[in-house]
């Protein structure tokens, strides 16, 4: 009997960036297909909205592709004010069928786009609402997790934020948590094209 693999482990990723230029229907199809065709060499599932000059990405693979991908996307020359809203890991993908799905206003619909679906304004506010409640689970699951450890080692007093790994900060008034990664080194595949 051999060993079998583990399974990698998957996280959610949502952020959100303004363009720099409008963009017309002939790029978006292009730039939704390259992203399409790159997610799915690195296992990358999720969904794309663009509305009012404005992205948001909720994406969905393992850790190591979407740190290559965060890397690239702060760096992209195509947007700015990218702000990360929500990491977090999951059980399962919400985009298991899609390497992206693209949603955007009605005047998109008349292209016929594969993936495509109508969005409203609120629905970015819902998919944002959405992901932080599936992060502050996750924290909260990382939190108890780190007092039955500190509690089996005898050092029951230590708190989560005194962890030099994790920085727990409010995102824009919320009351929720949000929680990045810190000081650690980054290895990942060669940046693919998107």
């Amino acid at each position: 009997m051999g060993l079998q693999p583990l399974p990698t482990a998957i996280e959610g990723l949502l952020y959100r960036s303004r363009i720099v230029n409008r963009i017309g229907p002939l790029h978006m199809f292009l730039l939704v297909e390259r992203a399409r065709l790159a997610n799915q060499a690195e296992g990358i599932t999720g969904q794309l909205i663009y509305l009012d000059h404005s992205f948001m990405e909720y994406l969905e693979g393992p850790t190591a592709a979407l740190d290559a991908l965060w890397r690239n996307l702060r760096q992209d020359p195509r947007h700015y004010d990218v702000e990360l809203l929500a990491r977090f890991p999951l059980a399962q993908r919400r985009c298991a069928s899609w390497p992206l799905m693209f949603s955007s206003n009605s005047y998109f619909q008349q292209y016929q786009m594969t993936g495509f679906s109508t969005v409203q304004p609120g629905d970015m506010d819902a998919l944002l609402e959405d992901c932080l409640s599936r992060q502050q689970a996750a924290v909260a699951g990382q939190s108890s997790a780190l007092v039955e450890h500190l509690e089996r080692r005898g050092e029951r007093s230590q708190r989560l934020s005194d962890n030099p790994v994790y920085k727990i900060e409010g995102i824009a008034g919320l009351s929720t948590a949000r929680i990045d990664a810190v000081d650690f080194p980054l290895v990942a595949p060669a940046p693919s094209a998107r």
